[in-house]
């Protein structure tokens, strides 16, 4: 290599070098429910911006290596250098510009939504709640995660995997007491209430031509009773249990999301399955319209068997194709839950977004129109969070 180009070789380094004066971003991926004033482990250093005071220092040792050029090559590169210097200039002002505004861009908040089946209710209530905090709360992202549901859902809270998450009251229970046999081998003792949100329906629906007319009708039938240890899955045998049978009475029991199963119903391949969700849950909406089927009743007096667990409710006619009338059937409530890591700050400003914006919340999913702010505490049966509890004592729920 030439004096020449080894020597602008130098100088087209040390330009480089202010873009790492300044100290280095640092990746938040890692640790999505970290406090805004703490930072994740550098796990990828990223050395975007740039700072006034690098710049400055580079050009002066760009001034210096200058003057020690040798001629021959002085008189090649210092014009060159020279001519840019209203570029520098600009260069210089630019970064004072990043520099004074890098630290507030850099303020953000990653909040990871646990959700559900994406065949369920969960998970577009999810999607929905995720657009209404980016839009409401400045500097919060979303990332709205499906997964298996309840007891998957409070394991990750647990593990500070999520930030929030939906989830059924009695499964959330079951967690918090710590019940092997409902997926917990110990106390989940991190997880809080931040609010009551809507019912789930017991839906059981059945194929027309599996005559199911009651739950003891399906003995000897193929049913599917959702995920294996998931809430869904715990519902599907308190039902068998209250009605005296349990999966040896079963034909077959199939452990399949609910869009696994519905393609099953579809092509004949399975009799019935249990539904745990909203209403208006999208497997048995499409189930309903792609083949005939019954929304079986579950009788009050069954009901009545779960030590009020469940609550006597009705399906409203109409509500699934070819329904034409009311359904009897059992009852819980969903919740909004987090864990105690998170920031009171988030929690309150989640909480507050939420119901200000519950008209959009309600037109984006039928099981949302049950959301009510009156009824957000009318069940806690675990801690509130301290976020929450700020937010209903400001607006007189808590006193």
């Amino acid at each position: 290599m030439s004096e020449w180009m080894r020597a602008t070789a130098s100088v087209m380094r040390l330009l480089a070098v202010a873009a790492s004066k300044a100290p280095p971003t640092t990746s938040r991926k890692a640790s999505p429910w970290l406090r805004n004033n703490e930072m994740a482990p550098a796990e990828t250093a990223m050395n975007k911006s740039m700072t006034a005071t690098g710049a400055m220092s580079t050009w002066s040792l760009i001034e210096t290596r200058l003057n020690i050029l040798p001629p021959r090559v002085a008189k090649r590169i210092v014009p060159l250098v020279m001519k840019s210097g209203y570029l520098m200039r600009m260069w210089l002002v630019i970064a004072m510009i990043l520099g004074a505004a890098g630290p507030a861009a850099a303020e953000q908040t990653d909040v990871v939504m646990l959700t559900g089946n994406t065949g369920g209710v969960y998970y577009p209530l999810g999607i929905a709640l995720g657009k209404i905090w980016e839009q409401a709360m400045p500097g919060v992202r979303v990332n709205v995660q499906a997964t298996q549901a309840s007891v998957e859902n409070f394991n990750l809270l647990q593990q500070r995997r999520g930030t929030f998450a939906f989830g059924q009251g009695d499964v959330m229970s079951d967690a918090v007491k710590g019940n092997p046999e409902a997926g917990f081998p110990n106390s989940r003792d991190r997880l809080r209430m931040v609010a009551a949100l809507f019912p789930n329906y017991l839906h059981l629906v059945a194929l027309k031509s599996a005559k199911v007319r009651s739950v003891s009708d399906l003995k000897g039938k193929r049913v599917s009773v959702g995920a294996a240890r998931s809430g869904n899955e715990l519902n599907a045998r308190w039902l068998l249990g209250i009605a005296g049978m349990s999966y040896a009475d079963l034909r077959r029991v199939d452990y399949l999301p609910y869009n696994d199963a519905v393609a099953l119903m579809r092509d004949g391949q399975l009799d019935a399955i249990i539904v745990s969700a909203g209403l208006g849950v999208k497997a048995v909406t499409e189930l309903a319209f792609a083949v005939p089927v019954d929304v079986v009743p579950i009788s009050p007096e069954l009901v009545a068997k779960s030590g009020g667990m469940f609550s006597p409710v009705v399906i409203p006619a109409g509500t699934y194709a070819g329904q034409s009338q009311d359904v009897q059937t059992a009852a819980l409530i969903n919740f909004l839950v987090t864990h105690s890591d998170v920031p009171d700050a988030v929690v309150y400003g989640a909480l507050k977004a939420l119901y200000a914006h519950l008209p959009e919340l309600k037109a984006s999913h039928p099981a949302a129109r049950d959301i009510a702010r009156e009824r957000a505490l009318m069940s806690r049966p675990i801690a509130l969070h301290p976020g929450a509890e700020r937010y209903f004592r400001e607006i007189g729920m808590l006193h």
